[in-house]
């Protein structure tokens, strides 16, 4: 039997040299197994809102804010056939497409003969953001099946398919006015919007023995100069749910400030899959077969958005990056159309759908 991979297996880099040192120091590491990564605790505090924050102090420092805008979009992935021994990297496209930032990407191998497929694995993924708007989707596939009816599967073939994909924004806002005196007290309202679908990919393989296929990182965070701090994370898997549940929610909060504060927002989405089937050994000689298909479908390009609007007549919301964060005046943008790229599936049916309700961890 041949291993057939398609693409260019060279790995993309999606970030700056001075991005990967600072993620290597808050341990986020872009290109780390999401097997390792899922167990690992979710790190509070981003390098967007690090970067923010550290923008804000030095403005109360020297008495005037430090602006910082910072937009990224970022993914990776590869797939196997030997559970990652031999590693098939994700080709990766990155653009800047309607205001922002956004990446695709797309891989797949098959095991097969010249007349029959016996396994492969799959996965695609993409991401937008801008100012406001996070975007992001993870597909990913792992299966094997027999040779001939009544034949068991092969135990020389572990396909593993593992991808990640998310975006982050950081910007400032100046609550200034033309008519109000600095100093003035003021009110706005800050809201976070999050819509994701989930295939209710989550702990997979035996019991005690498995590891987590799909993972869910948000986390929002809004501070000021003058004392503001909120904050808004939801991830899964986070020990009470097992699985990733479909989200959706919006949540509203009045915020106080004064003429002449600052107010720093962000956020960051990141979603990932790592799913595998065959048969997979515990180091000892031990085999352990995971099934015969593991798929992974999360949805959150439609879509993580973030408002602000003003309640005091007179106030001005004024953003570096040039966002108008109004309710009114966010419409999807024209000229963006997400790319999403599906997976074909081999002779399998997919998973169904399974929602949990859940309610998003808020400190302020």
């Amino acid at each position: 039997m041949a291993q057939c991979p398609r693409g260019d297996p060279n790995s993309v880099s999606l970030f700056s040299k001075w991005l990967k040192r600072c993620l290597a120091k808050f341990h986020f590491h872009e290109r780390k197994s999401m097997s390792s990564l899922l167990h690992a605790p979710p790190t509070r505090m981003t390098l967007a809102a690090l970067a923010a924050l550290a923008a804000l102090a030095l403005g109360c420092c020297a008495g005037s804010a430090q602006a910082v805008v910072v937009i990224e979009a970022f993914g990776s992935g590869h797939v196997s056939v030997d559970n990652a021994s031999t590693k098939l990297m994700m080709d990766v496209t990155e653009q800047t497409l309607g205001g922002g930032r956004s990446v695709s990407g797309v891989r797949d191998i098959v095991i097969a003969s010249a007349t029959d497929v016996f396994g492969g694995a799959a996965v695609s993924g993409s991401a937008f953001a801008a100012p406001g708007v996070l975007k992001a989707k993870v597909d990913a596939l792992a299966f094997v099946r027999s040779a001939a009816p009544g034949v068991s599967v092969s135990k020389a073939y572990a396909p593993v398919a593992v991808g990640s994909f998310g975006g982050s924004f950081s910007d400032t806002v100046l609550l200034s006015s033309a008519t109000l005196a600095a100093g003035t007290p003021v009110q706005f309202v800050y809201t976070v919007e999050l819509h994701a679908t989930s295939n209710g990919a989550g702990h997979a393989g035996p019991q005690f023995g498995g590891y987590d296929s799909g993972a869910f990182y948000f986390d929002a965070y809004l501070g000021s100069s003058g004392g503001a701090n909120l904050g808004l994370m939801y991830h899964y898997p986070n020990g009470a749910y097992q699985k990733v549940p479909n989200a959706s929610f919006s949540y509203p909060r009045t915020v106080n400030g004064v003429i002449g504060d600052v107010v720093s927002l962000g956020a960051t989405l990141s979603l990932g899959a790592d799913d595998r089937a065959g048969w997979y050994g515990d180091g000892t000689g031990n085999l352990t077969f995971y099934g015969d298909l593991q798929e992974t479908h999360l949805d959150a390009s439609n879509t993580a958005r973030f408002y602000l609007d003003a309640v005091t007549p007179g106030l001005d919301l004024v953003a570096e990056s040039g966002h108008n964060y109004a309710t009114a005046a966010v419409p999807e943008p024209g000229t963006w159309l997400l790319l999403a790229l599906g997976l074909a599936v081999v002779g399998a049916s997919r998973w169904p759908t399974r929602g949990f309700a859940s309610t998003p961890r808020c400190s302020s």
